[in-house]
């Protein structure tokens, strides 16, 4: 679905970017999946986190390990994306 709607969107968002009011639809509208993504991440980070709980034990290292992946890919969005 992510994969159609980024296609979908790229194919009819045919906007001059060099103009920074489309510019800022075009980024507006990436967001969305952008949104996908993490919610699909957040529950796949939950599923690994049980199942590895399940099968070894050690909740409280893979609770940590995820809020520090977690905290890790944050810092690396906000490195990226800071103005």
């Amino acid at each position: 679905m992510l994969l159609v709607y980024s296609v979908f969107f790229a194919w009819r968002a045919n906007l001059d970017i060099s103009r920074p009011l489309l510019l800022g639809v075009v980024e507006r509208f990436w967001i969305q999946s952008d949104a996908v993504v993490c919610v699909l991440a957040g529950l796949g980070l939950t599923t690994t986190h049980a199942e590895l709980e399940r099968r070894l034990g050690f909740g409280g290292v893979w609770k940590t390990t995820g809020w520090a992946l977690t905290v890790a890919l944050l810092a690396q969005m906000v490195r990226t994306n800071h103005r």
